[in-house]
């Protein structure tokens, strides 16, 4: 009976310390209303860089400008804004998806003499317009599983995650003066001789496989803000461009074509890069 006893009062205290290391953890997760702060199972997070709000709000308050505190580094390998996304399998896991893209086209335009009203009359000063159209494309996507612990609103995660992305960008020139016989080199904005009619780079491709440990606080019920750290082993190439000039060679316009496309540069990394500077993230 004694040992029956004493078996029992064992299994007691062996309850009681997990049970009360469970509460430590759970310590401050529901509010006054019995509303859960943290995530559960079946919720939907959304995250964006907290960073434009922590400058904005930051900025309301002073005179100047002041940059907000970030995890320093790429947080992207092409682009630095990013969007993040995750669906909690239970209260302490996640499949998680993320991408940063950009696909963007600027035009500039420029004056420039107009060469043949200054032959005609050297006091001219009309001009003419060069353009430019620059063009930007960058994608980069993630997947990964995260597993998380923590105290209170104090939460802590990590897990590995594939990325795979690419980037290319175009230039595309004209110009209001045209070659002639009797102008050669005309006055240009953006280029010399030979001058540039278009250039396109080949592209640069990467892949990776890393692992991501990082932490986040829960400001407000379901409202987080955190950063994390990465460590990637990453691969890719990157092709050379093509190139268009036009130039006068001697009896008319010539217009030639260097194509690099076919040639590559490949490369292996190892190392650490953030994979979100500060984060805001929305669950729901």
């Amino acid at each position: 009976m004694r040992k029956l006893l004493l078996s029992i009062a064992a299994g007691v205290l062996i309850v009681s310390a997990a049970s009360a290391q469970e509460d430590t953890r759970a310590l401050g997760t529901t509010t006054k209303k019995g509303q859960n702060i943290l995530p559960a199972k079946g919720d939907i997070a959304i995250g964006v860089d907290a960073v434009p709000f922590l400058e904005y709000a930051g900025n309301l308050f002073t005179d100047g400008y002041n940059d907000a505190p970030e995890f320093n580094g790429p947080e992207s390998f092409f682009n630095p804004n990013t969007i993040y996304g995750k669906y909690f399998l239970t209260d302490k896991s996640a499949v998680r998806a993320r991408v940063s893209f950009d696909f963007t086209s600027a035009k500039t335009s420029r004056g420039v003499q107009d060469d043949v009203a200054v032959a005609a009359d050297a006091t001219s000063d009309a001009q003419v317009t060069d353009k430019r159209t620059t063009k930007n494309n960058s994608l980069e996507l993630g997947l990964g599983y995260e597993m998380r612990r923590g105290y209170g609103r104090l939460q802590g995660y990590y897990g590995g995650e594939l990325s795979v992305g690419f980037a290319n960008s175009s230039e595309k020139y004209t110009y209001g003066n045209a070659i002639t016989s009797t102008n050669t080199n005309p006055s240009s904005a953006f280029s010399g001789t030979p001058r540039t009619l278009t250039a396109k780079n080949g592209g640069a491709f990467f892949f990776g496989i890393g692992g991501f440990a990082g932490v986040e606080y829960f400001v407000a019920p379901k409202i987080s803000l955190g950063g994390e750290l990465g460590v990637s082993v990453i691969t890719g190439n990157m092709k050379e461009g093509k190139i268009t000039t036009e130039s006068w060679n001697g009896t008319e316009v010539e217009t030639e074509t260097e194509d690099n496309t076919n040639d590559k540069i490949g490369g292996f990394g190892f190392g650490t890069r953030t994979n979100g500077r500060l984060m805001l993230t929305f669950h729901f």
